[in-house]
């Protein structure tokens, strides 16, 4: 249902398969229904239930993403620093650390985690070498209706 983009029943099947069997899985399935049709309040209620549940890279990505969109927020840095003990080759964490970075104007760091990224998975080409080159630029960020000035 999520790849098909039917988000509404993609939600109804996750919260029958809950109703089945509570768990990381399943709490995390509804994170992403309700994440892609755009309720980010309710994806951040269901992916920490998944939590709740056990611990699982892809849990603490989708929440990021969330997140990296109150940038400016400490919760968020907080929470990155907090997957990042917890699964330090991620790239997707190693990257929005590195926006986070980026958009705080800590260019040391954002390096940092950006070459730590490509270290580990596919960053996009031009993330890379808009931080590596110190290049302001503006970030569109799917969870957020304003883009992240990177500086």
């Amino acid at each position: 249902m999520i790849d098909n983009k039917r988000y509404t029943e993609a939600k109804n099947y996750a919260q029958q398969s809950i109703a089945i069997f509570a768990g990381l899985g399943n709490y995390d399935n509804l994170g992403v229904a309700y994440h892609l049709s755009g309720d980010y309040e309710q994806a951040v209620t269901s992916y920490n239930k998944a939590l709740s549940y056990g611990s699982m890279d892809f849990v603490y990505e989708n929440l990021g993403q969330i997140y990296l969109a109150n940038w400016q927020d400490p919760a968020t840095e907080q929470f990155l620093n907090k997957a990042l003990r917890l699964y330090p080759q991620d790239y997707k964490l190693l990257t929005y650390m590195a926006i986070l970075k980026g958009a705080e104007g800590d260019n040391v760091d954002a390096k940092n985690d950006i070459t730590k990224a490509v270290q580990f998975g596919s960053v996009p080409q031009f993330l890379y070498v808009a931080i590596m080159q110190h290049q302001s630029f503006e970030l569109p960020i799917p969870t957020s209706p304003t883009p992240i000035l990177i500086k």
